[in-house]
C-alpha cells in the first residue's frame, strides 16, 4: 500500500478505535464480510467507513485498484492490514491481539513538564476531556485533546488523564513532554529516545560487534525454510508462524536483526516489526550473500 494512502488513514481517526474501510456494496466482498464477521463474533466494536465515498481516499484507491486493495483494517488510525491478508492473520490468531489491551507491563513511562501539564490543562474543556498522544510507525507525534476510547491505555499526570492507544503505547516508553518559548513562537516539544534506536541497514563488521556485545540481537532469517535449511548465520531463527506468534508478544523494547538473501525481504520484515512497536530493528546490508563474502575472507 502506497505511502500517501497510509499517512491518509492514520488521519481519518474514529471514536471508535477499530475502524474496517470498505466499499459501500450489497453484497460485500467475501473479504469484507469476513472481517466483519471475525469482529462481531469477537465482540469487537468497530465503525464500518465507505473508503469510495470518501472524496480524499477514493482517487487514491481507485489508481491502487481498490478492489484488491480494501477492505482495510485500522485500530485507532494504524494500519493493521487488508485485503486477503486481514483472513490470514485472523487464521493465525494475530489479529486478536491486535484488537486486545496490552499487557500492563507495556504501559509506557512518560514524563511531563510543570509548563507542558499547564497548558494541556487549559485546553480541556469538559470531565471526560483525556489529552491523547498518538506517535506513529515512523515516529511522528501528534498531541490533542479527545474523549477516552476502549482499549486506551492510560496514565496520570497530576489531575490529568494522559491516554494513548496500544500501538502508539508499544513506542512511548521514555518519552518527555515540555512547553518550549521562544522568542518569535511557542509550543509543545516531544522527545522520544526509541526514535534513535530504529535503525536501517548494519555492515557485516557492525554485526558482528553487535552479536558478540553484552545485549546481542535476536537474529531473524526472513527468507524461505528451504534456504534456512541450507545454510544460515550462526544462531539465526527462521521467520515462520511460530516466530510471528511470537513477535506479537515480545517486548517491543527487543533489539531485532533481520537478513535475507540480498536485503529485499528483510526490510520488508523489519517495516511490518517497525509498524508492530519494535523500537530497535536493523537490516544485514547485503543479506546472506554478503555475509558469505565476509566470513571468506
Amino acid at each position: 500500500m502506497r505511502e500517501n494512502v497510509r499517512r491518509l488513514l492514520e488521519k481519518r481517526r474514529n471514536s471508535h478505535e477499530i475502524a474496517v474501510f470498505l466499499a459501500d456494496s450489497d453484497p460485500l466482498s467475501d473479504e469484507s464480510q469476513f472481517i466483519i464477521d471475525w469482529l462481531t463474533r469477537h465482540n469487537a466494536t468497530f465503525s464500518v467507513v465507505d473508503a469510495l465515498g470518501d472524496p480524499e481516499l477514493s482517487p487514491l484507491l481507485e489508481a491502487e485498484c481498490a478492489t484488491t486493495v480494501l477492505p482495510i483494517l485500522t485500530v485507532s488510525g494504524h494500519l493493521i492490514g487488508n485485503g486477503p491478508l486481514l483472513k490470514q492473520l485472523a487464521e493465525s490468531g494475530q489479529l486478536l491481539r491486535f484488537i486486545e489491551k496490552p499487557p500492563l507491563d507495556q504501559t509506557p513511562a512518560i514524563a511531563v513538564s510543570q509548563q507542558a501539564a499547564s497548558k494541556l490543562r487549559d485546553e480541556l474543556q469538559s470531565p471526560s476531556d483525556v489529552v491523547r498522544l498518538t506517535v506513529s510507525s515512523d515516529f511522528c507525534h501528534e498531541l490533542g485533546i479527545g474523549e477516552f476510547r476502549p482499549g486506551d491505555v492510560e496514565l496520570k499526570v497530576d489531575d490529568i488523564s494522559l491516554v494513548i492507544d496500544p500501538i502508539s503505547a508499544t513506542r512511548a516508553n521514555g518519552v518527555a513532554i515540555d512547553w518550549i518559548e521562544l522568542a518569535e513562537s511557542s509550543g509543545f516539544r516531544i522527545d522520544n529516545p526509541n526514535h534513535n534506536l530504529v535503525r536501517r541497514g548494519i555492515k557485516c563488521d557492525e554485526f558482528v560487534q553487535l552479536m558478540d556485545g553484552p545485549n546481542p540481537y535476536l537474529l531473524i532469517d526472513a527468507r524461505t525454510e528451504q534456504e534456512y535449511n541450507e545454510e544460515r548465520i550462526p544462531g539465526a531463527r527462521l521467520l515462520d508462524g511460530t516466530l510471528l506468534d511470537a513477535l506479537q508478544l515480545l517486548d517491543r523494547r527487543t533489539p531485532l536483526i533481520f537478513y535475507c538473501k540480498n536485503g529485499t525481504r528483510s526490510q520488508r520484515a523489519a517495516r511490518h516489526c517497525r509498524e508492530l512497536g519494535y523500537t530497535d530493528v536493523a537490516t544485514l546490508d547485503g543479506g546472506m550473500d554478503a555475509w558469505k563474502s565476509h566470513v571468506s575472507q
